[in-house]
């Protein structure tokens, strides 16, 4: 969905970076597109939510395929710096690769609105490292490689209509 809106509005260039893309055409970052099938017990979104409900029910999907498809450990969720500079939505831990992740986790409903992808700018994307070490700094981890990474979720009526991952953003 998000190449095709970006087609029709001029925003193709920004769109293929944020997923990932270079200049020569090339995909330089891992994504994953889920579409989620009935099998997947996912919670419903209620009837009238409020911005901080949606929020958090994007976040719980998140988690939620983080732990199951994924396979990461899940070590802290909604973590805010003492220093009030800001909030990891997720901080996970691949132990096969020995990664410590960082996520970004943003929900969108509707289409009107702005797709979850452009949403990420390189100033945020700075913020977000900021984060992750002074989360690192705070607790300590014997991880050597850290990483950035953006789960994107499109909700429908009530449910889950897609989950956009992107690693190593």
């Amino acid at each position: 969905m998000c190449l095709a809106y970006l087609i029709f509005t001029g925003e193709r260039r920004r769109c293929r970076a944020a997923l990932g893309f270079g200049h020569n055409g090339a995909m330089t970052t891992k994504s994953t597109f889920i579409r989620p099938g009935p099998d997947l017990e996912l919670p419903e979104l209620p009837a009238r939510p409020s911005r901080q409900e949606i929020g958090a029910w994007g976040e719980n999907i998140a988690r939620r395929y983080l732990e199951t498809s994924a396979g990461l450990e899940i070590l802290a969720q909604n973590w805010c710096s003492p220093h009030r500079t800001g909030e990891l939505d997720l901080v996970c831990r691949d132990a096969q690769a020995r990664e410590l992740i960082g996520v970004e986790v943003k929900t969108r409903r509707g289409a009107n609105q702005v797709p979850a992808l452009l949403s990420l700018t390189t100033q945020k994307r700075q913020r977000l490292r900021a984060l992750l070490y002074e989360w690192l700094a705070a607790h300590p981890q014997p991880h050597a490689n850290l990483r950035l990474d953006f789960i994107g979720v499109e909700a429908g009526h009530k449910t889950c209509q897609a989950l956009y991952h992107l690693r190593n953003i």
